[in-house]
């Protein structure tokens, strides 16, 4: 597995990677010792930090008519989230072999050429395949049967166990960057409200404002050309418009 994600991140590293520098806002979890994937606050790369209930406190949501995916922006601006932007802000706490690759691409943080975010995605696969295999080592040593708590509880409706309104928020990393949850649940365990920030919601500014710094060095392409090349700074997001449209 090792190997192979080594592979991948010999091959992007030898993808011609266009001239490009617009500076973004930049925002991941983060956590104390971690590089973090599924717990922790979000950090901007500004300075700010945000816990996860607090997300409607800095992150606007609105909708534009005639498009379905909502768009956000943090203190009224676009931003970045995502493999380039963990790294970063997080380059500190990759794995050991992920650090290795960093030294030996010599690569200098914060990059903000977007293009850089397929690179970044692959030295997270090699961060990934390491901590993946440790963990796997702990749980071959250490495992043992749990029963679950399930049991234990007087859920209601299978979902609520305090049988009253209750308000749940979460914040994870996806690979394509934060992804935000809140759920309100009223006292039966129905779903009374819910919320969903997906990362291409929230990236879906920040690609327009670098099509506005990087269309005008196309002009003297072709039509084909210049198409491929928009295509190719949009696909380095790694967009999913499908699981925007909340």
């Amino acid at each position: 597995a090792m190997a192979a994600a080594m592979s991948l991140v010999l091959f992007a590293s030898q993808l011609p990677i266009p001239k490009f520098h617009r500076r973004s806002e930049f925002a991941c979890l983060i956590k104390e010792n971690e590089y973090a994937i599924y717990d922790g606050a979000v950090e901007f790369f500004t300075g700010k930090t945000v816990l996860a209930k607090d997300y409607g406190q800095v992150i606007k949501e609105y909708q534009l008519l005639g498009l379905a995916a909502k768009r956000a922006t943090y203190q009224g601006k676009s931003f970045m989230v995502g493999a380039l932007a963990r790294l970063n802000i997080n380059h500190d706490q990759l794995s050991p072999q992920a650090k290795k690759v960093v030294k030996d691409l010599q690569l200098e943080f914060p990059i903000h050429n977007t293009f850089y975010n397929v690179l970044a995605q692959a030295i997270e696969l090699v961060h990934a395949t390491e901590i993946a295999g440790e963990l796997l080592k702990d749980l071959v040593k250490n495992l043992k049967p749990e029963e679950s708590i399930a049991k234990k509880i007087n859920l209601i409706a299978k979902a609520n166990p305090k049988g009253k309104t209750t308000i749940g928020y979460s914040v994870m990393e996806a690979p394509r960057g934060i992804l935000y949850d809140m759920l309100e649940i009223d006292r039966n365990g129905i779903i009374v409200k819910a919320d969903i920030i997906t990362p291409t919601v929230q990236f879906l500014n920040n690609i327009e404002q670098d099509l506005k710094v990087y269309l005008p060095n196309l002009k003297k392409l072709s039509n084909q050309e210049r198409e491929q090349k928009i295509k190719t700074l949009i696909r380095a997001y790694d967009p999913c418009i499908s699981c925007a449209t909340h």
